[in-house]
């Protein structure tokens, strides 16, 4: 309440100066950078403190929903909630805390104005084996097709192929590609083992 409250004295002093209206439109987004930036900085000084002996991890979350604003969103299958582990924090950062709960899992967090989101750690590039996959696409009689979409199935990401029916895109392993162009069957490929891909 008391944030409206400023908020329309604030407007309103713009509306009674006269100043003009880039001036007004400066000091609105610096003000509102401002909070942003007392936001986030909120969102780092926040401590707990917790002394859980033998609990889940749904449980440790609940102590931190407890004693913060913080709303815990998370995917079952991906972490273990009954895995139990003891917390004895005094006056703890919530990241501390929540690096420490998360230690030895395949899971890290983010956070996200009063939401702890818990996600699988992104794969490292080795884990993804991405490769390089080269090829040309042409027609029934052999010509060479310029700008055929070759798109990875499931996203945007893509590329098409250049004037001589060339095309180069990186891919994980057992990623599809689709092929598409203008008054042609659209045609999938998965990628295994090869190097190369002729259509």
């Amino acid at each position: 309440m008391n944030k409206n409250r400023f908020m329309m004295k604030f407007f309103g002093l713009l509306l009674t100066q006269r100043i003009s209206v880039k001036s007004a439109l400066l000091l609105c987004m610096l003000f509102i950078g401002l909070l942003h930036t007392q936001a986030a900085t909120y969102v780092q000084n926040e401590k707990v403190t917790l002394k859980l002996k033998e609990q889940t991890v749904e449980e440790v979350f609940e102590a931190i929903s407890k004693q913060t604003d913080y709303k815990f969103f998370y995917n079952h299958n991906q972490l273990d909630l009954n895995r139990k582990l003891s917390v004895n924090v005094a006056d703890e950062p919530v990241k501390e805390v929540l690096e420490q709960v998360l230690i030895g899992t395949n899971c890290e967090y983010q956070l996200y104005e009063k939401q702890i989101i818990i996600t699988d750690k992104k794969s490292t590039p080795k884990e993804q084996q991405q490769k390089s996959i080269n090829g040309k696409v042409t027609d029934k009689n052999g010509v060479a097709l310029p700008g055929v979409s070759v798109l990875i199935k499931g996203s945007y990401t893509g590329t098409a192929t250049n004037m001589d029916g060339f095309f180069n895109i990186s891919v994980e392993e057992g990623t599809t590609l689709v092929f598409s162009f203008v008054g042609m069957a659209t045609q999938e490929v998965l990628v295994e083992n090869q190097k190369n891909c002729k259509l």
